[in-house]
């Protein structure tokens, strides 16, 4: 090994340090935030399992969203040792954040070390991703618990090992248990290996000893939440089909356990010949082949995924959705975006000129062409998973992994593009391509600070780029005097520089950002309604919760019987009454209607039946709501009145602007049928928008409902949507 390879190496370890222990560090002194309302569900259900009460959740529902696997992870420590849930949680989460940047530089450094070094610099940038690990939730340590299990999985068929094979099928499980988005990941090892041309008898060895622990590390749940719901997990198919769908994949393990005397057969060695006949006749087809087998695996995932009831009546390709979740979110992931789609297209233009220069009997160029194919494999399986966050409405906390995927991705393009620069430093189109690059790098620095002035660090980064390019263009012995002195040092200080810079960005954010847990408004909010309800209601009383601060109060009034009552999404169906199909009650009933703050085809309502029946069978005394910026449906308040059977008893405003009412239930005079269905602006928007795009169809529901809607609160305006509601009634202009 040359010694500049080995000081690339050793830079490259020195730099992957310094990124995790700036991640680290930058997470304790930022502090952890506020527990959410997850966190507390998380700690609720942790309780009531170690309590014998089974799998519940605070409010006494069998919860069979996630596994028991992090609820029981975090709540074990306190019941056996006394340690403190929240703070065990958060050591986790720490961990799992480093380990993912460990991981990102693990499968860039396959291709380069400087790679791996440039990756771990990127990721540690992710100002979301270090959100994400300041807290107890359970996306941190799943998706590096997923990642782990792809790279220990891909090393399981490099080996060809067994052992190896089993600890990511142990692996696996235990990310699905964690946190069930890992599963869209299990093909990649197998799907690698074929692409490497690894002997199909070994991969089908090692795929089935995966598969094998995979299952019997999680069938069980398959089968809880089968008798419990009567459905396959997460899908909407009946519990019936698990029983053939078992036989297959035992059937399918089995042959891949018994694929080595089965390979000696005769039948095998034909099919082995005639395959090798086939690929020699049509070469392209067999190069092609693994690559479609990828293609499948990734229609089969979107098929699956498409048919998930969280989706409501909506596809995954919803483009006014998409449009909403990219005005939502991606002003927080706008470096990655960059980073990512920067260094893709620099990887695969590469990839391009390497197969253009093998096909002429050429030699490609660069340092960096080795093609990291497995990264392909997984950030294509990892795009159904995308196209379903953002579909559903959820929060990017569900794209750590696709995010250390599509980074370790792209940190070799970028050094590609470097490398290009250098070699063709002397020329126009090197200048105009470092203006290029340095206002990309502006960009994206900025977007990391969240400054607005995009076009200003656009402008400096071109200018500074191109500036020092047009310099060596004009003065072509500068810039052989600058390569002379730096080339042994240039990788080393350009890796540095990049963790510096995003290091520095991280470090702005965090000190903007600082941790809530000992000083939130709303640990302030929690205090306060569970003092209220100690001293002035008697303990046994049941109560009622609204979904904001509802886990986070109910979990510490022990001796209260709880019960959640919160809006339901509904979504568009011009077939429904009132156009809003949700729940399985009636569906004319609704008193009250927000537009989901996620999802633009769908809203949160109350429906007055389902309303009733809730605190009726219940018993409720007290229904307390939590209202501000961060709820979606206050418009509920306006049904609770003195004439409906609800006296408001107590009020606080909290200083980041949610409001918390306290109403007594008086099951004499509760009366919410016959209500009007009082609505908010922007959800009368919406649904007239919807409405109008269905022409004749609306008509039934439009007259249903221009009778009964009333804008609240009140002395809200909305003369656009109630003209066109109107019009669309045949009642007026």
């Amino acid at each position: 090994m040359d010694a500049l390879r080995l000081s690339e190496r050793s830079a490259a370890r020195l730099i992957v340090a310094l990124a995790v222990l700036a991640f680290v560090a930058l997470l304790v002194l930022g502090g952890p935030f506020y527990q959410s309302f997850d966190e507390a569900k998380y700690l609720g259900l942790g309780h009531n399992l170690f309590a014998g009460r089974g799998y519940t959740t605070v409010f006494g529902a069998t919860f069979t969203t996630h596994s028991p696997a992090w609820p029981a992870i975090l709540v074990a420590p306190e019941v056996w040792l006394g340690v403190d849930a929240l703070t065990w949680g958060r050591v986790l989460n720490y961990l799992s954040g480093a380990g993912l940047v460990l991981a990102c530089a693990a499968f860039a450094w396959r291709i380069r070390p400087a790679a791996g070094a440039l990756a771990a610099a990127a990721i540690v940038g992710v100002v979301y991703l270090h959100d994400l690990t300041r807290t107890a939730r359970l996306d941190v340590p799943g998706a590096f618990v997923s990642v782990l299990a792809v790279l220990v999985g891909l090393e399981a068929m490099r080996r060809v090992s067994a052992r190896w094979a089993v600890a990511s099928g142990a692996l696996f499980a235990l990310a699905f248990l964690i946190k069930e988005t890992s599963l869209v990941y299990i093909a990649v090892p197998t799907l690698a290996a074929i692409i490497w041309r690894q002997p199909l008898r070994s991969i089908a060895r090692l795929t089935a000893w995966l598969a094998l622990v995979l299952l019997a590390g999680i069938s069980w749940w398959f089968a809880f939440v089968a008798a419990t719901t009567g459905l396959i997990y997460r899908t909407s198919l009946p519990a019936w089909l698990l029983v053939p769908i078992a036989l297959v994949l035992a059937v399918a393990i089995a042959l891949g356990l018994a694929s080595d005397p089965l390979a000696r057969t005769r039948w095998a060695t034909d099919a082995a010949r005639a395959g090798g006949r086939m690929a020699d006749r049509w070469p392209a087809l067999a190069a092609a082949l693994p690559w479609l087998l990828v293609v499948g695996w990734v229609v089969l995932l979107l098929v699956v995924l498409s048919r998930s009831p969280e989706l409501g009546r909506t596809g995954l390709f919803d483009f006014p959705q998409w449009r909403a979740w990219g005005g939502r979110w991606l002003p927080s992931l706008r470096f990655a975006v960059l980073f990512g789609l920067v260094g893709g297209v620099a990887m695969l233009a590469n990839a391009v000129a390497a197969w253009r220069a093998r096909r002429m009997g050429a030699r490609a160029g660069g340092e960096a062409t080795n093609f990291p194919s497995e990264l392909v494999v997984a950030n294509l399986a990892g795009i159904p998973l995308l196209l379903f966050v953002v579909a559903t409405g959820e929060p990017p906390r569900n794209d750590f992994a696709p995010l250390v995927f599509a980074v370790a991705f792209a940190a070799p393009g970028w050094l590609l593009i470097g490398e290009w620069l250098v070699r063709n430093r002397g020329s126009a189109p090197a200048v105009a391509a470092a203006a290029l690059v340095g206002a990309i790098v502006g960009l994206s620095l900025t977007a990391l600070v969240g400054r607005p002035s995009f076009r200003v660090a656009a402008l400096a980064g071109a200018l500074v780029g191109g500036g020092a390019f047009a310099a060596v263009w004009l003065r072509p012995k500068l810039g052989d005097l600058v390569a002379a002195r730096t080339a042994r040092y240039a990788l080393a200080g350009a890796l540095l520089l990049s963790l510096i810079a995003t290091t520095s960005a991280l470090a702005v954010h965090v000190r903007r950002h600082p941790g809530t847990a000992g000083d939130s408004a709303r640990a302030t909010a929690v205090e306060t309604i569970t003092g209220w309800v100690r001293t002035n209601v008697p303990l046994g009383t049941p109560l009622a919760f609204g979904s904001l601060l509802g886990n986070e109060s109910a979990i510490e009034l022990e001796g209260y019987p709880v019960v959640k009552l919160s809006a339901i999404q509904a979504s568009f169906d011009v077939s429904a009454p009132l156009a809003l199909r949700g729940g399985t009650g009636t569906q004319d009933d609704w008193v009250s209607v927000d537009p989901h703050q996620r999802k633009e085809t769908s809203f949160f309502v109350f429906g007055a039946d389902a309303v009733s029946r809730a605190l009726l069978s219940r018993h409720v005394a007290y229904w307390i709501y939590t209202t501000g910026e961060s709820t979606a449906a206050p418009t509920i308040l306006g049904a609770l009145t003195p004439a409906n059977g609800f006296e408001q008893v107590q009020h606080w405003q909290w200083p980041n602007g949610d409001e918390t009412s306290v109403f007594r239930v008086d099951p004499a005079r509760l009366r919410l049928s016959g209500q009007p269905v009082r609505i908010a602006p922007a959800a009368l928007d919406r649904l007239v928008s919807l409405l109008e795009s269905r022409g004749q169809a609306a008509q039934g529901p439009a007259r249903a409902l221009v009778d009964r809607v009333e804008l609240w609160p009140p002395g809200s305006t909305a003369p656009s949507a109630l003209a066109a509601l109107k019009a669309l009634a045949g009642t007026g202009g």
